[in-house]
């Protein structure tokens, strides 16, 4: 991925893509969230935060899971 898509409806389609990478029912330190991420784009911060403003992910002290099962 080139640049992180400004359009909810087409930043929506590479998030659903992207929770596809972490299991339901696993919790992720940030640092191996950051590393899953690093594959598809530089921005780890900037992925991280809106799979969890999107309900994607959850996050709690540095922890990370994935909220639903999308894949």
């Amino acid at each position: 991925m080139i640049s992180i898509p400004t359009q909810h409806k087409k930043l929506m389609v590479i998030l659903r893509h992207l929770v596809k990478n972490f299991e339901a029912g696993v919790q992720y330190p940030e640092s191996q969230v950051n590393q899953i991420l690093r594959r598809f784009h530089e921005d780890t911060a900037a992925l991280r935060r809106y799979m969890v403003d999107n309900k994607l992910l959850a996050r709690e002290k540095g922890i990370y899971w994935k909220l639903t099962d999308q894949g």
